[in-house]
């Protein structure tokens, strides 16, 4: 099901990832993502999946996806349907499941999980040992790496096998400033962005306390690295911290 990754669109990505369910879907050596799994939940027409053969096949298959995506995942999978040469069809369920759930809903139900979900890259490792993601083939696997910078690749990676497609990388800092009072020269830094508030009279804020995911993000900005390394069963074991 390597021609999935048409259907979303994918682009260049750290911290969003979509992925294939483990427990509807095997993995394929021969260089697809996926195939068939075991637990009969994509019904495939026909029988003869061999190189040439012209009868289409239709695989059941669902999506979770956050509910403001769901009107273009399903215009995309149509898209797909309408245009792709390999005689494949998609019967999608698309249901509204945001990236912060999917990853619980998962580890919690896998067999009555979807089959491509999205998730935020942390979630990565208790997904792999939950045995929710399946690991992409060869060739899927080469797609990623040959379409993505090291960055995005090392977001899907546990040990040296991949895990899921970057799609997004939406989850920045922004920092809103008055430019009455503040030069974008003052704004690249926070001495000068204190500068200034103080000679203007004006307050700086920021949410540090008590949000350990933001907080680290002023450790991370003055070269904090804390790397955790798993094996290939998404296993950690090391860490520079």
């Amino acid at each position: 099901m390597k021609k999935v990754t048409r259907v979303l669109a994918l682009v260049l990505a750290l911290v969003m990832v979509l992925s294939l369910s483990a427990c509807k879907k095997g993995g394929n050596d021969n260089g697809g993502s996926t195939n068939s799994g075991s637990n009969n939940s994509s019904s495939n027409s026909s029988n003869n999946s061999s190189a040439g053969n012209t009868e289409s096949r239709t695989f059941d298959i669902t999506v979770w996806v956050p509910e403001a995506a769901q009107a273009l995942t399903k215009t995309q999978i149509e898209n797909f349907n309408n245009t792709n040469t390999d005689n494949i069809k998609f019967n999608a369920t698309i249901e509204a499941v945001s990236e912060a759930d999917a990853a619980t809903q998962m580890i919690t139900d896998v067999e009555a999980g979807a089959d491509m979900f999205n998730f935020a890259q942390d979630q990565l490792s208790r997904l792999i040992m939950a045995g929710a993601l399946s690991q992409l083939g060869e060739k899927a696997a080469q797609y990623v790496r040959d379409n993505n910078d090291d960055g995005a690749v090392a977001a899907v990676a546990a040990g040296d096998a991949l895990y899921g497609y970057p799609i997004t990388s939406d989850n920045g800092y922004y920092i809103f400033y008055d430019k009455r009072y503040i030069s974008d020269e003052q704004a690249q830094t926070v001495e000068g962005i204190l500068e200034a508030c103080k000679a203007a009279g004006k307050t700086f804020a920021a949410p540090v306390g008590g949000n350990g995911w933001y907080i680290a993000g002023w450790f991370f900005g003055v070269g904090c690295d804390s790397t955790w390394v798993t094996d290939d069963q998404g296993n950690f074991i090391s860490i520079n911290d």
